[in-house]
């Protein structure tokens, strides 16, 4: 089993607070690091909502909080679905809510996601099988005017237009179907060499549009924020500056929302040497206030 460290615990734990018998959600469980400290101190009675998009991530936490499971609700679905989720498992007033954006080792190891551009797999990138359109559909088949908007809007790619012409003259060749073939487009296109592989923006672009991942996280955090109580706290870790820009507007926005970080919390230098992936990692939590009137 590939080893997965959760990011910011220290300061996830330390910023949502959790006390006994209080109520959480964490909206992307994966490998359970923040929702077994959640549940630790929570105990003995506190519950937990562990909402995953991804089953095989849901397998995965329910064999790591299996002595908490009593205290903990499992729902396979995606978080912006979190308002129906916590009716049906007759949750409310959670006294905090947890979202991190980041992707899991494993799923970016596992070639059936076809998300990595160093394992030739085939261009999917759908975090749940099946779903809507893979990676492959949208190179293949989205206008030279949208892969532009996708890769530079999602990507912050500075070569978005000659790699999208690049793929559209390829396409009328061939079908773009592993990730291998797109990275060798993007190559030609991006020759020069700087420190981040030439093809990760793109890729990012192409997962973020596959997965609806802003989309998503605009209806979560709005669900989030309603079903906060008051003195509750919402804390997010994104991994992208489209994220955390989301993160930031929605809770200068939210007129019942204290921010409590004023600038996003990173990770130390201790952490990144453990685990290189909390780098661009961001931390940004706020408190439910009472409205009055």
């Amino acid at each position: 089993m590939i080893e997965h460290r959760s990011v910011l615990l220290k300061e996830v734990i330390e910023y949502l607070n959790p006390q006994p018998n209080q109520d959480f959600a964490d909206c992307t469980v994966g490998e359970a690091g923040h929702a077994a400290e959640i549940l630790h101190r929570t105990s003995p009675s506190g519950k937990l909502l562990a909402i995953d998009w991804d089953k095989y991530s849901l397998e995965r936490a329910k064999a790591e909080l299996t002595k908490f499971e009593d205290r903990v609700s499992f729902a396979g679905d995606n978080f912006k679905n979190l308002k129906s989720i916590a009716e049906k498992f007759h949750f409310r007033d959670f006294s905090g809510i947890f979202f991190d954006l980041g992707l899991a080792t494993y799923q970016i190891k596992n070639p059936n996601y076809g998300l990595s551009f160093q394992i030739d797999a085939p261009l999917d990138m759908r975090i749940v099988p099946q779903a809507g359109k893979s990676a492959a559909e949208i190179v293949n088949r989205y206008s030279l005017e949208k892969l532009i908007d996708i890769f530079r809007n999602y990507g912050d790619e500075s070569f978005a237009k000659p790699i999208a012409k690049a793929i559209l003259q390829v396409r009328r060749q061939r079908k773009i179907a592993t990730t291998f073939q797109l990275v060798k487009i993007i190559q030609a296109v991006k020759k020069v060499h700087k420190k981040i592989h030439p093809a990760t923006q793109v890729f990012q672009a192409l997962r973020i549009e596959v997965n609806e991942e802003f989309d998503n996280l605009k209806q979560g955090l709005s669900a989030g924020a309603d079903l906060l109580k008051v003195s509750g706290r919402l804390a997010v870790i994104s991994f992208h500056s489209g994220e955390d820009r989301i993160v930031k507007q929605f809770f200068k926005a939210r007129k019942d929302l204290k921010i409590i970080t004023k600038k996003p919390v990173r990770a130390s230098l201790q952490e990144i040497k453990i685990n290189p992936q909390s780098r661009s990692g961001k931390l940004r939590v706020a408190e439910k206030q009472k409205m009055e009137g």
